[in-house]
């Protein structure tokens, strides 16, 4: 324990973020920019980050808010074990600050978010050199942030959880149709056996499931406990209607209950909101947390 100071900071980046879905000509969506007319979806590009200092203004910790993918290295046939992008964008911060300063990632909404661009680059595109792209630039924009950034005045605590009572998926005629549609083909994707199998697995027909959706207050600032992987929509839309100057939005917090798109989203059988194989709840779960989740702010905010 110690007597601090926190810097709060935001910095725009959209140029390595990518929302990895794409929208076709007959209203579906699909994983890749192949055949597409243009992406299904939005890109949050606000990075903010905290620097918590001494009083002699020594930077003790850096806390780094962006919604971004943490899958840049790794995949079929990996041999090793990496901490990808938010490694590398901590070793930049302690070859700064020290390596005493302990650096942590509050991943935002990012479930159709990742690093692919569909635009021609000699950049990097994947693997160990954008990884190294992308947590240095990361970094140097959340070290932009905290040293223009003013101390925050208010030490106000509050914070609230509940837990929503959300249907889980339930199979219907119209995607077993999709499915025994994949059934008939004779070479499978391998999504396609996934999804397939996973399907056959299902045992959630007509049950409810535990979403537990989480608010902090610390001063000026809020923090959201998201329980899965949300489309980035929905992180845009709770800071839209926050009560708080700072809003940082984290996935897969206490909980993971798969995807959660759009509503409109989840009736494309896109990857992120195909049924079963990836969103586990209902179309509509989404809004239903969001919702609850303004409330619950606006609950904790004015000391509810």
């Amino acid at each position: 324990m110690f007597d601090a100071v926190l810097m709060m900071g935001r910095e725009e980046e959209e140029v390595l973020a990518s929302n990895r879905l794409g929208r076709t000509r007959d209203a579906n969506e699909i994983f890749s920019s192949e055949g597409a007319i243009g992406h299904a979806g939005p890109v949050d590009p606000e990075l903010q980050a905290i620097g918590v200092r001494e009083l002699n203004g020594k930077l003790r910790a850096l806390v780094v808010n962006y919604g971004m993918h943490v899958d840049v290295i790794g995949g079929e046939g990996a041999t090793f074990i990496s901490a990808d992008w938010p490694g590398v964008m901590a070793e930049a911060v302690a070859g700064v600050y020290g390596d005493d300063v302990v650096t942590m990632l509050l991943n935002g909404a990012c479930g159709d978010i990742n690093h692919r661009l569909w635009d021609e680059t000699r950049q990097p595109i994947e693997g160990i050199y954008k990884a190294v792209q992308m947590g240095r630039t990361y970094a140097g924009l959340a070290m932009a942030a905290i040293e223009r950034a003013e101390p925050l005045e208010s030490a106000d605590v509050a914070g609230a959880m509940q837990v929503l009572q959300i249907p889980y998926y339930t199979r219907e005629p119209r995607f077993m149709a999709f499915i025994d549609e994949l059934r008939a083909k004779q070479d499978l994707e391998y999504f396609e056996e996934a999804t397939i199998r996973s399907v056959d697995n299902w045992d959630k027909d007509g049950q409810m499931a535990d979403v537990p959706i989480q608010v902090l207050r610390f001063g000026e600032m809020i923090f959201i406990g998201l329980p899965g992987e949300f489309f980035t929509n929905w992180g845009m839309e709770i800071k839209c209607w926050s009560p708080a100057e700072w809003t940082l939005v984290t996935e897969l917090a206490n909980h993971a209950v798969g995807y959660v798109p759009s509503t409109d989203q989840a009736q494309r059988l896109g990857y992120g909101a195909r049924p079963i194989l990836s969103r586990k709840l209902d179309a509509d779960a989404g809004r239903q947390i969001a919702d609850a989740v303004q409330i619950l702010m606006w609950q904790v905010w004015e000391g509810d």
